[in-house]
């Protein structure tokens, strides 16, 4: 994957596959370190061992064999000087965590955030999504769009990217 909003899109997927309908998505640079952490509270492991939830050969799904999406974020964090871990959340649902050395030359950008988020939260309105976003901690929370027609929901988002770029 190329930046990090095509891994917040497989990771967010992966939690709405599991019957997810609350998914906060952190992506922040803190000192030296860029960390992800995506919790959810869909059905988590059942029973899955983490170390086989980031293997590549190992999925769930009865479509294909292979599961690409935790394998190639933890394949990239070890690449760049840092871990993934997985723990089961409480109650249910499923936390990821992925630290990456912000510095690092193979660390991949970012990426339209803008059009993953506002992917996410127009193709699955049964769901809260909270982000928090940037250096300048944006946050979102897809409830508080919840009333606004499609293209305003949309016109929010990219002003909110954009000002967190701009800073």
């Amino acid at each position: 994957m190329n930046d990090f909003s095509l891994h917040i899109l497989d990771l967010a997927e992966n939690s709405l596959n599991a019957g997810a309908d609350d998914i906060i998505i952190t992506l922040v640079t803190k000192g030296d370190r860029k960390i992800l952490v995506i919790v959810d509270n869909g059905h988590g492991l059942r029973g899955i061992e983490p170390h086989e939830a980031l293997s590549p050969f190992y999925t769930t799904r009865t479509t294909r064999r292979v599961g690409f999406g935790l394998g190639l974020l933890e394949q990239l964090a070890r690449l760049c000087e840092g871990w993934v871990k997985i723990v089961p959340a409480k109650p249910q649902g499923l936390v990821v965590i992925s630290v990456f050395a912000a510095g690092h030359w193979d660390l991949p950008p970012d990426g339209d955030m803008a059009s993953s988020v506002i992917t996410l939260l127009l193709t699955n309105p049964q769901c809260r999504f909270r982000i928090n976003y940037g250096d300048n901690h944006i946050h979102i929370d897809s409830k508080d769009l919840a009333d606004l027609d499609y293209s305003e929901k949309i016109r929010r988002l990219q002003q909110a990217f954009a000002a967190a770029k701009a800073n």
